[in-house]
C-alpha cells in the first residue's frame, strides 16, 4: 500500500527549490563546476600528501619503534644495553633499509608505513651485502 500523504517527487523539488548559485555563489554553471573541480581535487590531495608525510618518520617514541628498539642517531645508542651494536653501524648501511644514496630517510623492510633515518639503528640491524 502506498502512502499517499508524502508526494513521490519530495526529493526532486527540494534540490529545484534551490539554485545552484545559491550553494556554490562561485560557480555560475555545471560546466565551469566542471573545470574547477579537478583544480580543487588535485589541491585537496596534495594537502593530504604533507599532512601524512609529516607523520611518516618513525620517532623514537612510537610503539614500532619500541618493539624493534630503534634509536634515530646510531651514535646515541649505549653499547652496554645493546651488545648486538657495533660502531659504525646505522640503517644506512643495512640490508633491510631501502633509499637512494645520502638521503637522510628511507624505507625499512621491518618498519611498515613510515620513513626511519639514514643515521638510525634497531636490533633487527642486517649488515648490507658488499
Amino acid at each position: 500500500m502506498v502512502d499517499s500523504s508524502i508526494p513521490e517527487n519530495r526529493f526532486k523539488f527540494a534540490i529545484e527549490s534551490r539554485p545552484m548559485n545559491d550553494i556554490y555563489p562561485k560557480v555560475k554553471s555545471r560546466r565551469q563546476f566542471l573545470q574547477v573541480a579537478p583544480v580543487l581535487g588535485v589541491g585537496a590531495l596534495g594537502w593530504l600528501e604533507v599532512a601524512v608525510a609529516q607523520d611518516a618518520i618513525l620517532k623514537d617514541s612510537d610503539a614500532e619503534a619500541a618493539a624493534i628498539e630503534y634509536r634515530s642517531e646510531a651514535a646515541q645508542v649505549d653499547p652496554s644495553k645493546y651488545p648486538k651494536y657495533v660502531a659504525g653501524q646505522n640503517c644506512s648501511n643495512c640490508n633491510i633499509f631501502y633509499a637512494d644514496t645520502g638521503a637522510p630517510t628511507g624505507a625499512c623492510g621491518i618498519v611498515f608505513g613510515k620513513l626511519v633515518a639514514a643515521t638510525g639503528w634497531c636490533t633487527s640491524y642486517e649488515k648490507k651485502s658488499g
